[in-house]
């Protein structure tokens, strides 16, 4: 993954974490002061700014509060990356099992 997105199918698609980065830096925020602000748990959240887990119910419930965007709306953009993300996993392993 580059800082927060991944080309596949020459198509960039970006995890959740991405967005809420932006708002963070467009606020000249540190990853701990955004992380405060959100009154998530802040290990929990650290990483996925880091983009190393997903956003769950929590997550999603702690950002439709602060940004007041609804909570489905956190978990469908969650959905929709690792749906893409899945695709580029299934056409790696068919290119990788295909008979030369």
């Amino acid at each position: 993954m580059y800082e927060g997105y991944d080309i596949i199918n020459d198509k960039a698609i970006f995890h959740p974490a991405y967005y809420l980065n932006e708002i963070r830096e467009y606020y000249n925020m540190s990853k701990e002061e955004f992380v405060k602000i959100l009154n998530i748990e802040k290990d929990k959240m650290l990483k996925l700014l880091n983009y190393e887990i997903s956003i769950d119910d929590n997550i999603a419930d702690g950002l439709e509060q602060y940004f007041d965007i609804s909570k489905n709306y956190w978990l469908k953009l969650q959905y929709k990356y690792d749906i893409d993300k899945s695709k580029n996993i299934g056409i790696t392993m068919l290119n990788e099992t295909k008979v030369k």
